[in-house]
């Protein structure tokens, strides 16, 4: 009998994904999302970079999509503080003394922003990025959005 649960590597081919525009995410602001049927989150740090990573605290399975937070270029878990890089690795938990275990550790997405869309990286297997996201030549044109985001296809 075939499993109906469908594997990471079924359905989707690796590439990149364009996952939103550059202004709907601003500095500080956690976004819940879903694509490749992974809950994932979206932040963009202090320092203006976006970043993803896997939508689910390892520690108790908190999503850090519904009440997490940003700190500098980091996110912390609602449930019990546990705060990630932007590495996915877990970088402090403030009730403890003892060292973070190594399985503390979120996975981190390769994000890259491009002509003010966000494009998300996806393998089937999890390897890293082989060609780069396509280049529009809008990065120069002023307000390139306004055509794109507002036409309407008739």
């Amino acid at each position: 009998m075939r499993n109906s649960r469908r594997s990471r590597s079924e359905g989707f081919p690796k590439g990149w994904f364009v996952i939103g525009f550059s202004d709907e995410y601003e500095p500080g602001q956690v976004q819940k999302l879903q694509y490749f049927d992974e809950a994932l989150v979206a932040y963009r740090g202090a320092g203006g970079t976006l970043y993803v990573l896997d939508g689910y605290c390892p520690h108790l399975g908190a999503n850090l999509g519904v009440g997490g937070t940003v700190e500098g270029e980091c996110i912390r878990c609602p449930f019990h503080r546990w705060k990630f890089g932007a590495d996915g690795l877990c970088v402090e938990i403030p009730y403890s003394e003892a060292p973070i275990p190594k399985k503390a550790r979120l996975r981190s997405w390769e994000v890259r922003e491009r002509d003010g869309m966000i494009y998300l990286w996806y393998h089937p297997e999890g390897g890293g990025p082989e060609f780069d996201p396509p280049d529009l030549g809008l990065d120069a044109a002023p307000s390139p959005w306004s055509p794109w985001r507002h036409h309407k296809i008739r």
